[in-house]
């Protein structure tokens, strides 16, 4: 998948600005095992990799943040806040180590700071700006769709010269080849056409707009423009949860969603993930397991029955294991006739417990018990999950698990969310929970399963952090 080179050149800038960081910070603040040079460079690396992940969740490898002046600059600051808080927290906290000074940290912060705006606000924003204008480092883009919103983003792109695009046709099935779509840009051919049409005329980006579509056809056209190895992004109404709560990239006023790829990632990949999956499971059921005892006691004084919830659900491409979580509901709440039929029409969009139409989690109240509502708003009733993703059954982060029931009423394209690990954390977690309804649910599971990388599984580790303790969105 080849992205655009702007971000691997920030990624690389942003490495070299921390390592210089801590080399500088480290000699003025006489901190001689937090030099790179001197026993500290597995530290600086570690900075560095944390440094990505934090710029990445602010969004500054978008092209139309690091193109701004004031809000780039705004975030590479609450960025290295952020960054300075973790690192705090970890050597404090957790290995009370007591190597990191506060005179390090003060001079670590303003000299990267300092360095992230002459490099990245300054210097490589105006390079940028200077090669597009020049013609230089143009990608070749197409449009799926010669409608109004192909139609608005060929208008976006042709006004913002310096998103480096240059559009070289739309494909559509609604107009005839060699037919003009949009000023002297013309139809080269139907939608079945693409992979064809990206060979020939060398595409290295395409923009799927697509008006009036469903689900079904959308994602449809989407695994036929993947199958070219070309970056793929979608502008599509049916993705707007992506561009309310997720995505913050566009070409002009057209929101779009940069996707990557639809396969299972490499060998290598899922032997990390793996590998994360076993260490920190490990280690959480080893730290917390006095809290265990605690939420174990409370569950029995509160009310009668099990601590521990069990039951079937689906898994990865409908396989079904047992799943674990501590009760948080009156026992004998799974069989619960009526939560079955509302389940089914929350599915279908048609209706759900609490708020109106598809706007919310289906849950219903009066079955939680009183230390079940806390264990379920901090998400605590999840923990015991930690047992299924040591045996493999699920993963850290991914698509939650659904019930045997629900499965049956899926419709194929909702069943493709499951078509990696279901995970204990996820992107709806993040950024959706009980605010947004199942489609968009399953939108933010395909759009987490096209874009799977470590580097998105650390990221939203990180963002459940806050929604745990915080309880946004829980019910």
């Amino acid at each position: 998948m080849r992205r655009p080179a702007h971000k691997y050149i920030l990624a690389v800038i942003d490495g070299v600005i921390v390592l210089a960081s801590c080399f500088v910070a480290a000699r003025i603040a006489e901190t001689a095992q937090l030099d790179p040079l001197n026993g500290g460079l597995i530290f600086s690396v570690l900075t560095a990799m944390a440094t990505v992940i934090i710029f990445r969740g602010n969004h500054l490898y978008r092209i139309n943040v690091f193109l701004t002046k004031v809000d780039h600059s705004a975030r590479i600051l609450r960025s290295l806040m952020i960054l300075a808080v973790g690192m705090v927290i970890i050597n404090f906290a957790v290995f009370k180590l007591g190597v990191l000074t506060r005179s390090f940290l003060l001079f670590y912060v303003s000299i990267s700071f300092l360095l992230f705006l002459l490099l990245r606000v300054f210097v490589y924003r105006r390079a940028f700006t200077y090669l597009a204008g020049k013609n230089l480092m143009m990608r070749r883009i197409l449009l799926v769709g010669a409608g109004l919103t192909g139609r608005m983003a060929a208008a976006n792109l042709e006004i913002q010269q310096w998103f480096r695009t240059r559009i070289v046709g739309f494909v559509d099935d609604n107009l005839a080849s060699s037919e003009r779509a949009y000023g002297d840009l013309t139809v080269l051919g139907k939608i079945s056409d693409v992979p064809l049409v990206t060979k020939l005329e060398k595409i290295e980006e395409i923009l799927i707009c697509l008006d009036d579509v469903s689900h079904e056809k959308l994602i449809e056209v989407v695994d036929l423009c993947m199958t070219t190895g070309v970056l793929v992004s979608v502008s599509s109404p049916l993705y707007g949860v992506l561009y309310e709560n997720v995505i913050k990239e566009r070409f002009g006023k057209i929101p779009i969603a940069p996707l990557g790829s639809n396969r299972t990632n490499g060998y290598l990949q899922s032997i990390t993930k793996r590998s994360i999956d076993l260490l920190f499971s490990s280690l959480a059921l080893v730290i917390f397991f006095p809290l265990w005892l605690i939420i174990g006691l409370l569950i029995k004084l509160d009310s009668p029955g099990t601590v521990f919830f069990s039951q079937i659900r689906i898994g990865k491409n409908g396989k079904p294991f047992r799943f674990y979580k501590f009760r948080s509901m009156a026992a004998g709440s799974d069989n619960d006739e009526r939560r079955m039929r509302m389940m089914r029409s929350f599915i279908k969009g048609e209706s759900s417990i609490s708020g109106t139409g598809n706007q919310r989690k289906l849950v219903d109240e009066s079955k939680v018990t009183g230390i079940g509502r806390f264990l379920r708003k901090t998400s605590i009733d999840e923990f015991p999950q930690m047992l299924n993703v040591i045996q493999g059954q699920m993963s850290l982060v991914g698509p939650r698990p659904c019930l045997p029931y629900e499965w049956e009423h899926y419709a194929e394209w909702q069943r493709r969310r499951l078509n990696v690990l279901p995970g204990c954390t996820g992107i709806w977690q993040v950024y959706g929970r009980s605010k947004v309804g199942f489609d968009d649910m399953v939108v933010l599971d395909l759009y987490y399963i096209y874009n799977s990388s470590t580097l998105l599984d650390l990221e939203l580790m990180v963002k459940t952090i806050p929604v745990m303790i915080s309880g946004r969105g829980a019910k």
